[in-house]
C-alpha cells in the first residue's frame, strides 16, 4: 500500500500540470466574446494602455489570475526611445474600475535595445507556431 502511494504521489508531482505551456498563447478578439469576459478585457487593456501610442513598436500585456496585470511597450516619442511599463494597483478583475490606479514608469533606451526589444517580442510570439503541427487549437486559433 506504501508502495503504491508514494508511486502516485512521484506520478503526479512528475507531471506538467495541464495548464501550463512553454510559449506565449495569442488570445481572441476579446470583443468575440459573449459573456462577462468581453467587459473584462475591454476594461483592462483600456486601463494597460493609458499613455501608450495607438501603435506601439513592441508591446504586450500580462494579465494573471491574481496579481496585478501590466503592460511593457517600446515606443519613439520626439525622436528618442523609451521603455514604458504600466502597472495596475490591483487586479482589475477583483475590483472597480474606478478604483484601480494606473501607475506608470518611463525610461529612455537605446536605438540597439530599442530594436532588440522588438526582435524579442517577435521571437517569442512566434515561439508558439507550428506546435500544433498547423493545425487549428482549442481555441480556434491558426498555429
Amino acid at each position: 500500500m506504501k508502495k503504491t502511494i508514494t508511486t502516485l504521489l512521484l506520478l503526479l508531482l512528475s507531471l506538467r500540470m495541464t495548464g501550463q505551456i512553454d510559449y506565449l498563447e495569442p488570445i481572441k478578439d476579446y470583443s468575440k466574446y459573449k459573456s462577462e469576459l468581453s467587459g473584462y478585457y475591454s476594461n483592462v487593456l483600456s486601463l494597460l494602455s493609458t499613455g501608450l501610442s495607438k501603435k506601439p513598436y513592441a508591446c504586450y500585456a500580462v494579465i494573471p489570475s491574481f496579481s496585478p496585470e501590466y503592460t511593457v511597450s517600446a515606443e519613439t516619442k520626439n525622436g528618442k526611445y523609451y521603455l514604458i511599463s504600466n502597472t495596475l494597483s490591483q487586479n482589475s478583475w477583483q475590483a472597480e474600475k474606478s478604483t484601480i490606479k494606473v501607475n506608470t514608469k518611463s525610461t529612455e533606451i537605446s536605438k540597439t535595445l530599442y530594436q532588440a526589444l522588438g526582435e524579442l517580442l517577435q521571437m517569442a510570439s512566434n515561439s508558439g507556431h507550428g506546435r500544433l503541427n498547423n493545425r487549428t487549437g482549442w481555441n480556434d486559433l491558426l498555429f
